[in-house]
């Protein structure tokens, strides 16, 4: 056999084996990834209910880190999208809507900021795995992630629309908000608001 013949062979071969792994992989989504990301759609419809969104997050919080990572960089793109249209539905709107918007925001935080304080008692909280609560580097290098993956018009809407409710905040004489407080507005742990 000549050394083109050889060559030929190696290369059909390696095609093979290659295409064999792709095959056996899939499109490399964890299985309880594509189950939530079923799901995801649902949840953040006004159909949904608190204890619809809270199983949810339940079964994320069940995820691994690694199944957690997969999921939220999935639907990144769909939650940047979903955010933009927000804030631009909500900067359409007339000075006096937008005062409305923001007293209406503030009045949720200060109601969720009370209905966590009855529920002090119920313990630390934190993800049921033990994991514990990130540290403040730790959280703060999430924020700058998340930040950088921000289209800039996006985060100036955003930095807008969050010191509008912090000055209602502070003229009701509220402390400004805290990532618990934005995670709650958000539909995130620590609250009852839905997406904003």
């Amino acid at each position: 056999m000549d050394n083109r013949k050889k060559s030929a062979i190696v290369i059909v071969a390696l095609l093979l084996i290659a295409l064999g792994v792709w095959a056996f992989r899939g499109d490399g989504v964890d299985p309880a990834v594509a189950a939530l990301e079923a799901q995801r759609d649902v949840m953040f419809s006004p159909n949904a209910t608190d204890a619809d969104r809270a199983a949810f997050r339940a079964q994320i919080e069940a995820l691994t880190d690694e199944q957690r990572r997969q999921f939220f960089e999935r639907g990144r793109p769909q939650m940047q999208q979903q955010m933009q249209e927000r804030m631009n539905e909500f900067f359409n709107q007339t000075p006096e809507q937008l005062r409305q918007e923001a007293a209406r925001r503030a009045s949720d935080i200060i109601a969720d900021r009370a209905a966590r304080d009855d529920d002090a008692d119920l313990g630390p909280g934190g993800p049921p795995d033990g994991r514990g609560q990130m540290t403040e580097a730790e959280r703060d290098s999430r924020r700058k992630q998340m930040l950088d993956r921000i289209p800039s018009q996006t985060r100036a809407q955003f930095s807008e629309f969050r010191k509008m409710i912090n000055d209602e905040l502070k003229a009701r004489g509220q402390d400004e908000m805290s990532g618990r407080d934005m995670r709650a507005m958000m539909g995130g742990r620590g609250g009852r608001r839905g997406p904003v």
